[in-house]
């Protein structure tokens, strides 16, 4: 059996999050725990380096590798995370040449063969989901005992790499797992203390906090959300598995809040009244928090949500402007998103909107019209991204036509940039950071919202993530 180390490369949270990462939630690495227990099923020795949350310096990375001594070493990557990965690899292909090293997760995924002729640092790129992918490519270098093991990874799906006469060769994609359940709870074990990602507990509730991934996929089209890894397909874990997955955490973790990482998880009526219910009968004592659609949840469900431990729901809004929001096929209305947020405030949960401003379709004033409209729904907190043209998306694609596409700087591919890299027509870099503090000046610096969050303090460590969040806001 082979020894497998899996790496989250090292970022902090300002390299995630710019200055608005001050009181931001450390997120555990799911996707790399979903394929340690699988691989862990397999019989196969699997170790974590979470880089993020342990904060690893390049000294102990090396310390700890060189302990293990892994057959494989398999570096995931988000693309705001890719030059960090690059910079991970290449320093272990210094003290250990000799590694098979793997690259997985969104920017390979979206951009494999791009990635593959910038940088040399990687044997192999897994695309797409990976699980099944790791299982096969696993045995395969374990029969050839992980040397000359070129010549027939052409009969591997979900791969790129380059042969021996150094082409790149792109695999097609491999088939997704059609029964979500068929995996095994993702091996948190593998992660070093739970309390690392305990960094944010929201106000009026209770650490210990972790999140889950209920579902995959998503059969929406939205102009600027990367689908590269799981696709279009919807597919969901079951209730009754999520239930297993909570309750692992509850009893074995001391876990009391759970956020649920999934926009989807009301697409399937029936599976969230059968989660609500699960929690009714096995007495799970929890607070939880999800993300919907305005247009899939309703007051009945709500209800029930609310009364099984649900508090807040985040709604992705993106935009005050209809039809900004029909050109990046949101396909949601503004009448629904006022209605649902309202119905939300109504029966106790507190409802958070997210928001996108410099899309491809804004001017400043759509822009100004999104930051009204959010001031005008009864949202008890806010999001403001500015537009980010993530790589293989119709985004990407379109931008040109409708503004200006910069030289790509992947470590600025995220919500909140110290540099845009895209500006709709007539609309400057400057102008979209000014109105993104400014949108979260006017939203959060509101009497009544202040008012709000103090009587939310239940502990210190709420107190000062809200003084950093408010500095990150004041700051010129």
């Amino acid at each position: 059996m082979a020894k497998i180390l899996l790496i989250n490369p090292p970022m902090t949270q300002a390299e995630l999050y710019s200055d608005y990462g001050a009181g931001a939630a450390v997120l555990a690495p799911l996707g790399l725990c979903y394929l340690a227990s699988f691989l862990e099923k397999e019989g196969h020795t699997i170790k974590i380096i979470d880089g993020v949350a342990e904060k690893t310096s390049q000294n102990e990375l090396k310390q700890r590798i060189l302990e293990f001594n892994p057959d494989i070493i398999g570096i995931t990557a988000m693309t705001v995370a890719y030059n960090r990965a690059v910079e991970t690899a290449k320093f272990i292909k210094e003290f250990k040449p000799d590694s098979v090293l793997l690259l997985g997760g969104p920017h390979i995924s979206s951009v494999p063969i791009k990635t593959f002729q910038e940088h040399d640092c990687f044997d192999i790129g897994v695309t797409g989901e990976g699980e099944l992918t790791m299982k096969e490519l696993t045995e395969y270098l374990e029969k050839r005992k992980f040397k000359n093991y070129k010549k027939d990874l052409k009969d591997i799906k979900g791969i790129i790499f380059r042969d021996d006469a150094g082409d790149i060769i792109l695999m097609p994609r491999r088939e997704l797992i059609k029964d979500l359940d068929s995996l095994p709870l993702p091996a948190r074990h593998l992660l070093p203390d739970i309390e690392l990602y305990n960094s944010l507990p929201i106000g009026g509730q209770k650490p210990n906090v972790a999140s889950i991934i209920p579902s995959r996929g998503c059969p929406f089209q939205c102009v600027f959300c990367d689908q590269n890894v799981f696709g279009h397909k919807w597919r969901s874990f079951s209730a009754e598995y999520v239930i297993k997955e909570v309750e692992e955490l509850v009893n074995k973790y001391g876990v009391n809040t759970i956020q649920i990482q999934d926009d989807l998880f009301t697409l399937k009526r029936d599976r969230v009244i059968r989660f609500c219910n699960l929690l009714l009968e096995k007495n799970i004592k929890i607070i939880w928090n999800l993300s919907s659609r305005v247009d899939s949840i309703d007051e009945e469900i709500a209800k029930l949500m609310k009364k099984v431990g649900c508090d807040i729901v985040y709604f992705g809004i993106e935009s005050g402007d209809q039809e900004v929001l029909n050109k990046i096929k949101k396909k949601i209305t503004l009448e629904q998103v006022i209605k649902t947020v309202k119905m939300i405030k109504k029966v106790g949960l507190r409802p958070s909107g997210s928001f996108i401003i410099g899309l491809p379709f804004d001017t400043k004033e759509t822009i100004e019209k999104t930051i009204r409209f959010a001031l005008s729904l009864p949202l008890d907190a806010v999001s403001f991204h500015i537009a980010t043209p993530y790589p293989n998306t119709e985004f990407e694609s379109i931008a040109a036509n409708y503004g200006t596409l910069y030289t790509p700087d992947w470590s600025q591919y995220r919500g909140h940039p110290d540099e845009v890299m895209y500006t709709p027509e007539g609309i400057s870099k400057e102008y979209l950071l000014n109105k993104q503090k400014e949108a979260y000046r006017r939203f959060y610096l509101r009497p009544r919202l202040i008012f709000t969050k103090i009587l939310e303090i239940r502990d210190p460590r709420t107190f000062f993530n809200y003084i950093k969040g408010a500095f990150a806001v004041i700051r010129p």
